[in-house]
């Protein structure tokens, strides 16, 4: 059995950000015996052990080191989750509720404990459950100073914390929470979803869905692209063009007719993109195609340069939204950048592009 407690000590003191001095005050010891434990030099009393984990908020057997990454916190743990996977809630119930008479202080038991308690309440249409969620997600707010899974974060908590009083039916509490914890406006489709299938407020909704409609168009932009990229460089350059040609016409659907928005420069560089791909798979024609339709659509661009998202369908927030790019200064100059890049294409597609910006 190893026993890691000096290591512990210093970590949780850490993690709290306190000096030895600051704790050696808090638990009226010396500063040296504060030092002498975190060295392993020498062990604390067991009185002194248990007060530091209530201190810490944690258990002895935590703050002991012995049982937290082996054992039986963490066969607690899957069984939890492995019970909750197959849907079995009661016996989840079961072990969970005996794991947390166990070890009351661990973020991963009360945690994963919550997590369970959630899925049973939506399933099962369970007030108890959900209750019992809200007060385990809670607790692993206080607890959070143990968590090492980095897709777990205060973020991630406090939204479970407002599902769960959305399913309870508590519309408002759960909009306040969700609005609180709008980080970069990642909330903005739940709260706008909300409004419009719940409380029946379209004019509140809009505003936040159009927002989540730029956060998603831009999200599934980069997504593609990068799934593009991946095919094309496994020379697999009909997927690639693929991926890109669904962005081009998700991007071309949303546009309006008439205007100017960034949705045109985000055309373009979708297009220099795909003519690239088609030299790559010798289809001279279509990239030519291609070529032609950048050139002029980047020619009305400049020619009346508008970065914002207000021109795009549905879209009707009050904020403005830009778009940022490395593309060029111009839409017509980052055509001609994004083709010097491509060193297997450069060569044919420059040509094409130096025929039809003469024509």
């Amino acid at each position: 059995m190893k026993i890691s407690l000096n290591e512990n000590i210093r970590t949780f003191r850490k993690e709290r950000r306190l000096t030895q001095e600051q704790l050696a005050e808090a638990l009226n010891v010396t500063v040296g015996a504060v030092s002498k434990w975190e060295s392993g030099s020498s062990v604390p009393d067991i009185s002194l052990i248990v007060e530091m984990a209530d201190f810490f908020e944690t258990s002895v057997d935590v703050l002991l080191g012995y049982d937290w990454r082996s054992g039986g916190m963490g066969e607690a743990v899957e069984r939890i989750r492995s019970l909750r996977n197959a849907k079995k809630f009661d016996e989840a119930s079961m072990e969970a509720e005996k794991s947390l008479k166990k070890y009351p202080n661990s973020f991963e038991i009360v945690f994963q404990s919550a997590i369970m308690y959630s899925m049973k309440g939506i399933e099962q249409d369970s007030t108890k459950a959900l209750n019992r969620s809200l007060t385990l997600l809670n607790r692993s707010l206080e607890l959070i100073g143990q968590n090492t899974n980095p897709q777990i974060n205060e973020w991630t908590i406090r939204n479970n914390i407002a599902r769960a009083y959305l399913c309870l039916g508590q519309f408002d509490k759960g909009l306040e929470i969700l609005k609180q914890n709008n980080a970069d406006g990642r909330n903005d489709e739940q709260i706008g979803v909300i409004l419009t299938m719940n409380k029946r407020q379209p004019d509140e909704a809009l505003p936040y869905l159009s927002r989540a409609l730029v956060t998603s168009l831009n999200d599934i932009t980069r997504t593609l692209g990068g799934i593009s990229e991946a095919y094309e460089q496994k020379q697999d350059y009909q997927k690639a063009h693929d991926a890109l040609l669904i962005v081009k016409d998700l991007v071309c659907r949303l546009k309006k007719k008439g205007t100017t928005s960034y949705l045109d420069k985000m055309q373009v560089q979708l297009l220099s993109g795909g003519a690239m791909l088609c030299i790559a798979m010798g289809e001279k024609a279509d990239a030519r195609h291609y070529l032609i339709e950048a050139r002029d659509i980047a020619k009305s661009f400049d020619a009346n340069p508008n970065y914002g998202f207000e021109n795009m369908k549905f879209y009707c927030a009050k904020q403005a939204l830009t778009g940022f790019d490395d593309f060029g200064d111009t839409a017509t100059e980052g055509i001609k950048l994004a083709l010097e890049k491509d060193e297997e294409t450069a060569q044919e597609t420059l040509r094409i592009w130096n025929e039809i910006t003469e024509e």
